[in-house]
């Protein structure tokens, strides 16, 4: 018997039916494997814009925390340096304050070579590097902060030999000089710029901070001072006696307790900048974690309604074909 109108109509439904409840399956099945709606656009409508926003602010806060973290690192480990700088510094301090007004030769030679490896760890901890980075050469990051400290010690010498001091008094007044602004450091020791300070911002209207640490700097400059002026105490020309020496070891010593006060101010300004750099990763991983749980829900199924709603398209889809069997069985009657 010739199929009628009827059956083909009731066939195409049965297989339009199934289509559905197929495709269905798989969407449910994708979403609940992957935890993420398969169609966003038609999930999300007229929300979809609202999405991009999101997707875009939260790549912004991704590169601006990524950037504060490196500029915490970059912070923390010139903090470090800075720290080991001071840290030398005040060893030397005691030592040389405990000369005693009548030293002998292997005291004050003792003393000196202390002050010439204090001099060199100095220059060791300035010298430190952050990927790849000069930290305290200021905008010169490629370039070295310092010379070798064996160079600039051997400058300084030169220097004292060329000019002779009379006494201890003008020995110590000639190395100081020597470090001050306009002076041989500026040409034999220190490498890096001398421009302004650099300055880093995070992301437009993100904290800005300045990059004040540099070997330049006074404070810096005056620790060298002292540990140098320790190193060359007995390089005078003539040579000194020995009192005379010793006096110039106590003046080195109170060169180096005045550069810790100000060593301690720029390590103070330094940690001005690490809080200011901390509060902004505190802000933005806090904006992080919001955008993340807003886009989450936009784009992520909710795994026990998609479950639920999965389990029910297969009763479904087992009721279909047990439906549809039981129309090819009432069709082939029909021919019998």
């Amino acid at each position: 018997m010739p199929m009628t109108l009827g059956d083909s109509a009731q066939n195409y439904f049965l297989k339009t039916t199934n289509f559905e409840l197929k495709e269905k399956l798989n969407r449910l099945t994708e979403e609940l494997s992957s935890g993420r709606h398969a169609d966003l656009p038609a999930q999300l409508g007229a929300t979809q814009n609202r999405l991009v926003e999101v997707n875009s602010r939260l790549t912004m806060v991704d590169t601006e925390l990524s950037a504060a973290t490196d500029l915490a690192n970059v912070l923390s480990t010139t903090q470090f340096a800075l720290s080991r700088a001071d840290d030398v510094r005040d060893l030397l301090v005691g030592p040389l304050m405990a000369i005693s007004p009548e030293p002998g030769q292997a005291e004050l030679s003792a003393a000196a070579q202390n002050g010439e490896l204090t001099f060199g760890d100095m220059v060791s901890a300035l010298g430190t590097r952050y990927g790849g980075q000069a930290l305290f050469a200021g905008t010169d990051t490629e370039g070295t902060a310092l010379a070798p400290a064996e160079d600039i010690l051997a400058d300084l010498r030169a220097s004292l030999a060329a000019s002779a001091p009379a006494d201890g008094a003008a020995l110590a007044a000639q190395v100081q000089a020597w470090f001050e602004p306009g002076g041989g450091f500026d040409t034999s020791g220190y490498l890096g710029d001398t421009g302004a300070l650099a300055t880093r911002r995070l992301g437009p209207g993100g904290p800005s901070v300045t990059m004040s640490a540099r070997a330049d700097d006074p404070a810096i400059r005056e620790a060298l001072a002292g540990a140098a002026l320790a190193a060359v105490a007995m390089d005078g020309v003539p040579p000194m006696t020995e009192p005379e020496v010793a006096d110039v070891m106590h003046k080195a010593g109170e060169v180096l307790i005045s550069a810790g006060n100000a060593m301690a101010h720029l390590q103070g300004r330094l940690g001005l900048s690490e809080q200011r750099i901390e509060e902004a990763r505190v802000r933005l991983g806090a904006e992080q974690t919001s955008l993340s749980i807003l886009r989450n829900d936009m784009v992520n199924a909710d795994p026990y309604s998609t479950a639920a709603a999965l389990q029910e398209v297969q009763v479904q889809l087992e009721m279909h074909y047990t439906i549809t069997a039981r129309m090819s069985e009432m069709t082939l009657t029909r021919y019998i």
